[in-house]
């Protein structure tokens, strides 16, 4: 695993890393001894950061399909971005209510929770 991951640490010291994520909770060990990712305590602790702050806001989306919610709430400092992958369905010009934190790079990063109301009623186009 060493040499497939290009790491220069020695063997122990990975071992002493891996089994310090497996007390912590991130990594799970299975009887063989191997060990796999935790995918339960990540989403706890993402849902405990996202639940700490609820805002409604107007969604501004971008090309890419990310979007910015523009909240009108004193409370948010600033336009809160919403990954593609947090959008949950909204479209551009939607009325949402966005859960957010704040990000590593301190910025105010969040997930679209639901959508309040919709802008447009009626859509053109090709269902395929």
């Amino acid at each position: 695993m060493l040499k497939k991951l290009r790491i220069s640490n020695s063997k122990d010291s990975v071992q002493h890393h891996l089994e310090q994520l497996a007390q912590k909770g991130l990594l799970a060990v299975n009887s063989k001894g191997k060990y796999k990712w935790n995918k339960k305590a990540t989403k706890r602790r993402q849902a405990k950061s996202d639940s700490e702050h609820l805002a409604v806001g107007r969604a501004d989306a971008t090309r890419r399909g990310a979007a910015y919610i523009v909240c009108d709430d004193p409370d948010v400092p600033s336009d809160v971005f919403v990954p593609p992958h947090k959008i949950g369905g909204a479209l551009n010009g939607d009325t949402v209510e966005v859960a957010w934190y704040r990000s590593r790079k301190d910025k105010l990063e969040g997930r679209i929770v639901r959508v309040v109301e919709r802008k447009l009623e009626h859509y053109v186009g090709t269902l395929r």
